[in-house]
């Protein structure tokens, strides 16, 4: 059941674009890096492939874990605007250590993880508290900002590379969090002509049971569990199972992990014209029916990329065609899936626990993050059923998932 505040925060409307701004330079400097991780750790701090992935995903978890602390101190406070900035000065301070090879990796990754527990539940608040759009509508706007950074990451990251050395997007990265640091945001502020109107719109949703609450839960961390393969186990396959070259040239790996990212990008508006042609229509757009969508495309997706992983063999190589057709549902299912969940965590959220809120959402994610990490090293075998069984396991959990959804979740009123 939803439990509102009788003063909600809003967002001056003057934010709107600090906060893409800000969005748009972390998610760039955290994708500089987490692009680079992984080869990072296996290239040059000596891990193996399976070690440095489970790496990546755990530093993924502790980063997401870290949030709800960093929501209830803010929440606490009731600084969301000096908690994203002070967040994001620890985040320029771990990106220039682990630059440094002297500097052990778990210090570089506690401070990079204290900046975000700041940042990211803040952040999220902030977005969740913009002016003049639906809770969905707020919550994509986010969503595009990060996948605009995610896609413009692994080119900067490899022009960097190219011209400067392998030190450079580290660099690059925290100059880019100090952009955040010193964008003015106004002063918090109330509003209770909005919160009426938010509490309006949350009042004619049918909230979820409790046993909606805690489907809705697992199906987020299934979802994710799958979905972050993008940003581990996909990378290795692209360096290794790929045929990259094109007209000639090979193409760099960097360059095929912005995939997840464009994708996003060039589905976006097309999905929203789908799903409002459907409203015109008098076809249901709930946020149920979105998120049953997601759970099944990316379920055939991860079904699709299993047979293409059996059939080229564990010394074979797929077209990168293969990454593209892989990829564009899995953009589908992640607009389909994370925006509608967000807001739904956030509407339910009361307003002086917001931040809280938002990091419980995040400890959903954080999970999905820690298995995806577990799960990715047995897609790196060179021999046996886990050179494509991983995928298929997936495939088979979000199938599952997706028949749970259409028996726990209750339908609920539009909200495009």
């Amino acid at each position: 059941m939803a439990v509102h505040s009788e003063h909600l925060g809003t967002t001056h409307p003057d934010d709107g674009t600090r906060l893409c701004l800000i969005a748009l330079t972390e998610r760039l400097s955290h994708f500089l890096v987490m692009t680079f991780l992984a080869l990072h750790l296996n290239e040059r701090r000596g891990y193996s492939e399976a070690e440095a992935l489970s790496l990546c995903g755990l530093y993924g978890g502790v980063v997401y874990v870290s949030a709800i602390g960093g929501g209830w101190l803010a929440d606490r406070l009731n600084q969301h605007r000096r908690a994203v900035q002070l967040g994001a000065l620890l985040l320029a301070l771990g990106y220039l250590a682990l630059a440094q090879l002297w500097v052990p990796i778990a210090l570089a990754l506690a401070v990079l993880t204290a900046g975000h527990g700041l940042f990211k539940p803040s952040l999220s608040v902030l977005f969740g508290r913009l002016r003049g759009r639906s809770g969905e509508d707020r919550f994509r706007l986010l969503y595009l900002m990060v996948n605009l950074g995610a896609a413009a990451a692994p080119f900067v990251a490899q022009s960097s590379l190219s011209a400067v050395g392998r030190t450079a997007p580290f660099y690059l990265a925290a100059a880019l969090s100090v952009v955040a640091v010193l964008t003015r945001l106004q002063a918090d502020g109330t509003s209770s002509e909005a919160a009426s109107a938010d509490r309006a719109a949350s009042s004619s949703k049918r909230p979820l049971s409790a046993l909606g609450i805690m489907v809705l839960c697992l199906l987020v961390v299934v979802f994710f569990a799958a979905f972050q393969q993008t940003e581990g186990a996909l990378i290795f396959w692209a360096r290794d199972r790929t045929d990259r070259s094109l007209f000639g040239a090979e193409v760099p790996t960097l360059w095929l992990s912005s995939l997840p990212a464009v994708c996003v990008l060039l589905t976006a508006a097309p999905l929203t014209a789908f799903w409002s042609q459907l409203s015109r229509r008098g076809l249901a757009t709930t946020p149920q029916v979105k998120l049953r969508a997601g759970l099944l495309v990316s379920a055939l997706a991860f079904g699709l990329f299993a047979v293409v992983a059996q059939q080229i063999g564990p010394g074979g190589k797929a077209a990168m065609l293969w990454l593209v057709l892989f990829n564009i549902p899995m953009s589908v299912a992640e607009l389909c899936v994370a925006p509608v969940a967000m807001a739904f965590v956030h509407s339910i959220s009361p307003g002086r626990r917001q931040g809280l809120g938002m990091g419980l959402w995040f400890l959903l994610v954080a999970v999905g993050n820690w298995l995806s990490g577990q799960l990715g090293g047995l897609s790196t075998a060179r021999s046996g059923v886990w050179t494509w069984g991983m995928w298929a396991l997936l495939a088979i959990a979000l199938l599952l998932s997706w028949l749970l959804s259409l028996v726990a979740l209750p339908e609920s009123r539009s909200t495009s």
